[in-house]
């Protein structure tokens, strides 16, 4: 089995002044799978998909990405990330083209 492309590890996260909104929560992607993030509302899934896509910093816990920690201040190393990760919004019809396998 090969590692996970991306990976959060007890991963948490508080916004300012607030109660967490994320505690604990791991998960593994591997490369070339689709993972679906489903919830109630407020359930924190858009705050945990910010996390993945390295556009907010945990709290708490590590997001790596290829096994290494995923540093926003390294430029190169963010391009490749944001090469090789895609998220697909509420809506796929409009995030898709129909006709692409």
């Amino acid at each position: 089995m090969s590692s996970p492309v991306l990976a959060v590890r007890d991963v948490g996260f508080a916004y300012r002044g607030a109660a967490p909104v994320l505690h604990g929560v791991s998960l593994e992607i591997a490369a070339g799978r689709s993972v679906a993030i489903v919830g109630e509302s407020g359930a924190g899934k858009t705050t945990l998909l910010r996390l993945l896509l390295g556009l907010t910093r945990p709290t708490g816990g590590d997001v790596l990405f290829d096994g290494q920690p995923l540093d926003l201040r390294n430029r190169a190393r963010m391009r490749a990330f944001r090469r090789s990760v895609q998220s697909v919004f509420q809506d796929p019809y409009s995030s898709l083209d129909p006709r692409q396998r």
